[in-house]
């Protein structure tokens, strides 16, 4: 079968022939039709996952295909362990090992077929495509479990959401709005900002310039942030916390920009704030966000789609962040 092979840190990805995986006994075989470009591929580039990658490794983390020839099905990007108390009890989420990923910590996507977990397995609606599904796999998993399970938004809510534009920036805004939502959305690039508005999102700021935060204030009539949606972590987390309200939730997911920030202790129990972060998503709330985009309550993005011989030139364009939504290879 066709795949790309990344065979060492050292080596660049090759689009390769290599032979088609033999599932174990709790493992299938699923024909692989799109795979979602990803982030993590750039950071294994940098070497950011050190030795907990094996080599050779096929990339590609966001699977949606077919089981057994005619099954339509995605594939939750993130296993377990499957042996802890928490999998044992179906809560594989709270796993007692750090959750792993393909394409990452086993071979992925980029490839004709994988060879996957029988747990791992999620049916596609039979009105939502392959590219919709594929879209969906990871970013908005993320998203919806961060502002319905975890954020508590109720409506009228002044709810904030950093990097918009991103594919879990852009799945929490649309969620947001959904639960009601007063949506303020920040990004750092005006042109995103005017895709955003068609959204239906009426606060959009652009957090490079000059004194963003009175201009919060100013929309939301000096009341601040009820939750704040953050996915980068970094100065702009920092300088966003203070604005949270009284009682305000903020849930967080990454820490790209940077995992070492300053809290004012004072302010978040005086003020009574909480602070949630959140990792992953479970397989419900996977088929969750999967039943909302057929009911039209939330619309996949996708920014464009390559075949997989020019799988290099949608890791360059992921690169030179160029996009708005996800970048999907087809098979």
């Amino acid at each position: 079968m066709k795949a790309f092979v990344l065979k060492s840190y050292s080596s660049k990805p090759q689009l390769s022939n290599i032979p088609i995986p033999t599932p174990t006994r709790d493992e299938v075989l699923v024909k692989v039709a799109y795979c979602g470009v990803n982030q993590a591929d750039l950071k294994i580039f940098s070497q950011n996952y050190g030795n907990s990658i094996s080599f050779p490794l096929t990339m590609g983390s966001e699977i949606v295909g077919t089981l057994n020839g005619e099954k339509r099905v995605a594939i939750h990007p993130y296993f377990a362990c499957g042996k802890c108390t928490y999998c044992q009890k179906g809560a594989s989420i709270f796993c007692k090992t750090p959750w792993k990923l393909f394409g990452v910590h086993k071979n992925g996507g980029y490839a004709q077929y994988v060879a996957v977990p029988k747990k791992s397995i999620i049916p596609i609606p039979s009105s939502l495509s392959f590219p919709d599904a594929c879209a969906l796999t990871l970013s908005a998993g993320t998203a919806f479990r961060m502002v319905t399970v975890l954020a508590d938004i109720k409506k009228g809510d002044w709810v904030a959401v950093t990097a918009a534009a991103s594919g879990v920036g852009i799945y929490s805004t649309q969620l947001a709005k959904y639960m009601g939502g007063n949506v303020i959305v920040l990004a750092g690039d005006d042109k995103k900002l005017g895709v955003l508005k068609s959204f239906g999102i009426k606060h959009l700021i652009n957090y490079q310039s000059a004194n963003f935060q009175a201009k919060i204030m100013d929309i939301t009539g000096d009341h601040g942030i009820d939750t704040l949606i953050d996915t980068v972590g970094g100065v702009l987390f920092e300088s966003l916390l203070p604005l949270v309200s009284k009682e305000g939730t903020t849930v967080f997911c990454g820490a790209t920009a940077g995992k070492d920030i300053r809290i004012n202790m004072a302010d978040m129990y005086y003020r009574q704030k909480k602070l949630i972060g959140s990792s992953g998503f479970t397989s419900a709330e996977l088929r969750n966000i999967f039943h909302l985009v057929v009911k039209n309550k939330v619309k996949p993005v996708i920014d464009s789609i390559f075949p997989i011989e020019e799988l290099p030139k949608a890791w360059d364009r992921l690169r030179k962040r160029q996009v708005f939504g996800k970048i999907l290879i087809k098979i």
